[in-house]
């Protein structure tokens, strides 16, 4: 297995990705992940047959080996990305981490290493 880089891709954003799913997703998979990542999630993130435990979303940003971030919406599942309100809650560190890794933004990235989540939602920021 060869690292693949590609220069234009300065971060990534995902929404509910595979995470940990037995016989799919291998222990090292995002291991060599150097930009920065923003994982969105939700406490109630299920997927019956694949993903059982909401917390196994994370794995992407629990693993890779650049900066990583977890926003974590309470009671947010599978399809938060189409619930108005919970997108809102997320808006703000999006922006932020957009401004900081896309556009290079340092304040944006001093704003997000201290974003504090909506009430009842988590952000967990790892080796920014």
């Amino acid at each position: 297995f060869s690292r693949f880089r590609n220069p234009a891709v300065r971060a990534v954003v995902g929404f509910s990705t595979a995470g940990k799913v037995a016989g799919l997703v291998r222990p090292t998979a995002f291991a060599s992940v150097e930009v920065p990542v923003l994982m969105i999630s939700g406490t109630a993130d299920t997927v019956p047959g694949f993903v059982s435990d909401p917390a196994d979303h994370l794995f992407v940003s629990e693993t890779v080996a650049g900066p990583s971030y977890a926003y974590v919406v309470k009671d947010g599942d599978h399809n938060l990305i189409t619930n108005a309100a919970m997108l809102q809650r997320v808006q703000p560190a999006l922006d932020a981490f957009l401004a900081a890794h896309g556009r290079g933004d340092m304040r944006a990235r001093r704003a997000l290493a201290t974003l504090k989540p909506a009430t009842g939602d988590r952000f967990v920021v790892k080796n920014a």
